[in-house]
């Protein structure tokens, strides 16, 4: 979710001196990290001698570990807030403590979705069930929907304009859905989403972007408005990430391993990199 955040506010000493101390103590625990891991790889390679094929292995495993070693913090920290903390969401982003669930819904919000050369289909299905969600939560008049276009191909983009013409007259009297399609990919989907806010931007409070194999629930949508409502401050709120079900073997057991441990280790990089 995108906002228009208000200037600097401040930020008190006490909220620095804590991200300070907690990038800190993650800087050390990465460092120490790769340097104990270096120095066993070093003396795995050395027991015939160091040569030039060594020193070139070190380097290179060097070079791969931060990646690693920081992922592996990031889900550590992740795991122990999730098992001690009451409410580790609030710990690593304060302003949820305070949004209890039943705020009125204020700020007018756009929700843009991407689609390039993809059947419309599921788009649709996806963005009719979100509709009907707000609808149901009495909120569709804080809504309008866009669907930003960049097909180039003729007989999607008349699949398109069958689709979405068909959608917005179906929920004319309820959610607005405008579907505008470019002729010119320009800036690919950055491009895309500048126009929208040259266009359209200035009559919005926040945007809610979906690229076209997104899906949202309107209860995760409405928690992020009523955070970004409370936090002026905040200019972008992202939510977290998991796959869709699948039917492969390989995708399924991808998708496991990102609801299982995708939550750890993005609490816990939000523990330390702070707003």
């Amino acid at each position: 979710m995108v906002g228009a955040s208000t200037p600097e506010l401040g930020i008190s000493n006490g909220n620095i001196k804590r991200i300070t101390g907690r990038r800190v103590l993650f800087a050390s625990l990465v460092g120490l990290s790769i340097a104990a891991l270096v120095t066993l790889a070093a003396m795995a390679l050395s027991a015939n001698g160091i040569d030039a094929l060594d020193i070139a292995l070190l380097v290179l495993f060097a070079i791969t570990l931060p990646w690693s070693v920081i992922g592996f913090w990031n889900a550590t920290i992740g795991f122990l807030l999730m098992r001690f903390s009451r409410d580790p969401v609030g710990v690593v982003t304060p302003v949820a403590r305070h949004v209890l669930g039943d705020e009125p819904i204020t700020a007018k919000t756009a929700i843009a979705i991407f689609v390039r050369n993809e059947p419309p289909e599921r788009v649709i299905r996806n963005l009719d069930a979100m509709m009907r969600e707000l609808v149901t939560a009495g909120v569709s008049n804080r809504f309008d929907l866009y669907v930003l276009s960049d097909t180039s191909h003729a007989d999607i983009a008349a699949l398109e304009d069958e689709g979405f013409g068909a959608l917005a007259a179906e929920w004319r009297d309820r959610i607005p859905v405008i579907y505008r399609r470019r002729e010119l990919n320009t800036g690919f989907k950055a491009g895309n989403f500048w126009d929208f806010c040259e266009r359209w931007g200035d009559k919005y409070e926040f945007a809610v972007t979906l690229d076209t194999d997104s899906f949202m629930t309107s209860a995760a949508i409405l928690r992020m408005v009523r955070i970004m409502q409370a936090s002026p401050r905040l200019g972008i709120l992202q939510g977290l990430v998991v796959g869709l079900p699948s039917t492969s073997a390989f995708a399924r057991i991808f998708q496991f391993g990102m609801r299982l441990g995708m939550r750890s280790w993005t609490i816990g990089s939000a523990w330390w990199q702070g707003n």
